[in-house]
């Protein structure tokens, strides 16, 4: 599967699980704004960490961990990236995280 601006994380799906993974991305200086502009075009993935020289940092929300993995091998297979890390990986029923939380 081929990951650029993804259309199958824009599609609703039939899945009841959401996927929420957190991933490092270490990018070369030359690469990094490259790498920054192609994170930032996919719907589902949130950049944190920015402004660190070092790392990226994203989390990512689909609904299928072979989505998480797609991007993962993209990823490494774009020019300049050094490496990707899966740091966190937490699998929910879409209906448990759409409830209210009591207070």
């Amino acid at each position: 599967m081929n990951i650029s601006p993804r259309e199958d994380v824009l599609v609703p799906s039939a899945s009841p699980d959401i996927h929420i993974a957190s991933l490092v991305i270490f990018a070369r200086p030359d690469c990094r704004r490259d790498t920054i502009d192609f994170l930032n075009s996919i719907p589902s993935c949130t950049l944190y960490a920015e402004e660190s020289r070092a790392a990226l940092v994203i989390v990512i929300e689909v609904e299928h961990q072979r989505i998480i993995n797609s991007l993962m091998d993209d990823l490494n297979a774009r020019r300049g990236i050094l490496s990707v890390n899966l740091v966190y990986h937490h699998v929910d029923s879409a209906h448990s995280l759409n409830q209210e939380m009591n207070s």
